[in-house]
């Protein structure tokens, strides 16, 4: 079967969808039981256990490369050795919103564009509000818009809770 596509515009996902703005002002703490840091090409990449913490935004893998360019993070690459096993984990609180968690065999998140990549068993949801599921999502944080698709054996799915009155 060809691959499932749904492409929730303007969804509010986190709206609005923005990370805390302190975050981003805040260090960036790595632990891990492996740590190779090239300056020259900008890329760190951590082995064992990593864990990511910068303000509410924490990364949770097996791997985590780096990328930075000009002494600015650029992009965080998250993995997991068994995705069988075990997901590498994303969340952050963005502003105005409850915690947006993701989890995926690899997560992709491009520090300058906003965006989340999440491939291969990918899920990202706000706990009491909306969760979406396929092989591969893309969360625009910025304009809080989910792109999600299935690999051909799986749909995509959706979950919309209704707000309590």
């Amino acid at each position: 079967m060809k691959t499932l596509i749904i492409l929730l515009l303007c969804l509010p996902l986190a709206a609005p969808a923005f990370a805390l703005e302190s975050d981003r002002e805040k260090p960036i703490e790595i632990q891990a039981d492996f740590a190779e840091i090239d300056d020259t090409n900008g890329v760190a990449t951590y082995r064992g256990n990593v864990t990511v913490a910068q303000g509410t935004l924490h990364i949770i893998a097996d791997e985590v490369e780096i990328r930075s360019k000009e002494k600015a993070v650029t992009r965080i690459i998250a993995s997991s050795d068994a995705p069988d096993k075990r997901l590498a984990t994303y969340q952050q609180l963005p502003d105005g919103s409850e915690m947006v968690t993701a989890k995926a065999a690899r997560i992709v998140y491009v520090v300058e564009k906003e965006l989340l990549q999440l491939i291969g068993q990918a899920s990202l949801s706000q706990p009491s509000d909306r969760a979406f599921a396929g092989d591969t999502i893309n969360y625009d944080v910025a304009r809080g818009v989910v792109n999600a698709e299935s690999d051909g054996t799986k749909r995509v799915t959706s979950t919309f809770v209704p707000k309590k009155k």
